[in-house]
């Protein structure tokens, strides 16, 4: 996991390395809060020992200096979201070998079950889910609404009859869309967009220096959307800081930290 912090602001931005279905960035900002909580409380609580002390002293006649001062901690709220790399989305659209759209039924217990997936392989598919997906990806403020639309032309364009899915139970505005490539996967799900913010790992972990300058490069990209200003950061400088701490992962070796 890397964070890049800005110069100024209270924004930042998060690159994690995940493995898995689930997204761990949810509860990795929950257990931070948490953690906070922890801490905040014990900082209190140490505070009201140093004032009890120094009375106590005082009362004996051997306090020493001033009374501390009673000091209060902020509850912190960590509030995140997603940055879409348009450039990234427009060219997995493009380069498209493969995707699906998936729809989902609820039962009478309310519970959500599959329901039916329609693969698309041939180019006019693939541009048709990648119509949709590109328009999720427009910066649209309301995603349900348009989520809703283009789903329907979706279903439409796709020789689908949407009366008679309706009338079998089946969500349409619920729709799962996915399309893979070379260049990268991405998925939407009903009022939340992926973040098609990703370093294609070919075979295990990359380079370090390749790494970087991908990163870097992307948070850079998308610095400006998310109001952020970050430092330079040449490659050079993080290869000579990993070079100082080459067991930062048990896969990486001092040989891919060189120019």
């Amino acid at each position: 996991m890397d964070i890049y912090l800005p110069t100024s602001g209270t924004n930042a931005i998060l690159v994690t390395e995940t493995q898995g279905m689930h997204d761990p960035v949810s509860r990795l900002f929950s257990w931070i809060q948490y953690q906070w909580i922890l801490r905040k409380d014990q900082l209190e609580k140490s505070n009201k020992e140093k004032i009890q002390a120094w009375r106590e002293a005082k009362e004996q006649g051997k306090a020493e200096g001033d009374k501390p001062k009673t000091v209060s901690y902020k509850r912190y709220y960590l509030r995140r979201a997603r940055l879409g790399d348009a450039a990234l989305l427009k060219k997995i659209i493009e380069t498209a070998e493969s995707g699906s759209a998936e729809f989902y039924e609820y039962g009478p217990n309310g519970k959500k079950k599959h329901s039916l997936t329609r693969n698309v392989t041939t180019k006019p598919e693939i541009g048709t889910l990648g119509k949709a997906l590109q328009k999720f990806g427009a910066g649209n403020e309301n995603l349900a609404k348009t989520r809703e639309q283009t789903v329907l032309e979706l279903v439409e364009d796709l020789d689908y009859d949407a009366p008679s899915l309706r009338a079998a139970g089946v969500n349409l505005e619920g729709a799962t869309l996915k399309l893979r490539s070379d260049s990268g996967n991405v998925t939407f799900k009903p009022g939340q967009a992926s973040d098609v913010f990703t370093y294609p790992f070919k075979s295990g972990r990359p380079k370090d220096k390749g790494y970087y300058e991908a990163t870097v490069t992307k948070a850079h990209a998308l610095a400006p959307g998310a109001s952020i200003e970050l430092d330079d950061v040449e490659d050079w400088e993080v290869c000579e800081w990993l070079a100082k701490d080459p067991a930062r992962s048990p896969l990486d070796q001092p040989s891919t930290l060189s120019l």
